[in-house]
């Protein structure tokens, strides 16, 4: 066993897991493969959560099963089934569409979230009329979903599946909803904190200039537009284990 791979197995401490992880992630050595899936067995669950971040900048058709069990169990821990999810999506493996599908309905917010993300990163490389049709179905259950997610900085539920549909169905009737989002997002971040990071992450070349002045905006108020709202005049208030996801965001 390498240098990296000892520190990630040896690590107790959630942020020296964490470190270790995207270290590991970092290197992206095909050869850590098998150890890293072996560690969804892991009884830590930090450990479990950074052994699938591993897989966000690299594919490997063998972990698209066992993040899909991953995905499935419900006896697993939040937080580590949305990071199945969200890393399914990048991957952008046809087989976890229908799991994708089921998981988008769970009771948890934060599971809801990342398989809307993981549906629209499907979609947008997939020719089957079938398999986009039932992803926007999926999606647009979502569109009324206003749940928080409990450890995501950034947005909410139906935000994610309304900008995920705009990657599918350009033509698509919640296609001004987005756009008068946007434009809100933009025109006053202050009074529409809640839809800033969204507006950013999702923003189209036409409201390039608008986000410009936006930023300036909140500079002037004394706030960080890279992580605004995350962000108060002389302070972030967060938990810790929302910094530790905003770090991975950021």
């Amino acid at each position: 066993m390498d240098e990296l791979l000892a520190a990630f197995f040896s690590a107790t401490e959630q942020d020296a897991i964490m470190k270790a992880a995207q270290d590991l992630s970092r290197a992206g050595n095909p050869a850590h493969i098998p150890l890293l899936l072996s560690a969804l067995n892991d009884p830590v669950e930090t450990r479990r959560w950074g052994a699938i971040h591993n897989f966000h900048c690299r594919k490997d058709k063998r972990s698209a099963t066992p993040f899909i069990r991953v995905l499935l169990n419900p006896a697993e821990a939040i937080w580590v089934r949305s990071q199945a999810a969200e890393v399914l999506g990048r991957e952008r493996t046809s087989k976890a569409i229908w799991p994708l599908i089921e998981a988008s309905r769970a009771p948890s917010a934060e599971l809801r979230f990342w398989c809307a993300f993981a549906l629209g990163q499907q979609g947008v490389h997939r020719r089957s009329a079938h398999r986009t049709r039932k992803i926007i179905q999926a999606l647009e259950a979502r569109l009324e979903d206003h749940a928080r997610p409990e450890y995501w900085l950034g947005w909410t539920v139906d935000l994610e599946a309304l900008a995920a549909i705009q990657h599918l169905d350009e033509g698509h009737y919640s296609k001004r909803r987005f756009h008068t989002l946007m434009q809100q997002a933009f025109e006053d971040p202050l009074e529409h904190a809640e839809l800033w990071l969204w507006a950013n992450c999702y923003k189209a070349d036409e409201v390039y200039e608008a986000s410009k002045r936006a930023n300036k905006v909140l500079e002037i108020a004394g706030f960080d537009p890279l992580i605004f709202p995350g962000s108060k005049p002389g302070g972030a208030k967060l938990t810790p284990r929302q910094a530790a996801k905003l770090r991975f965001f950021v």
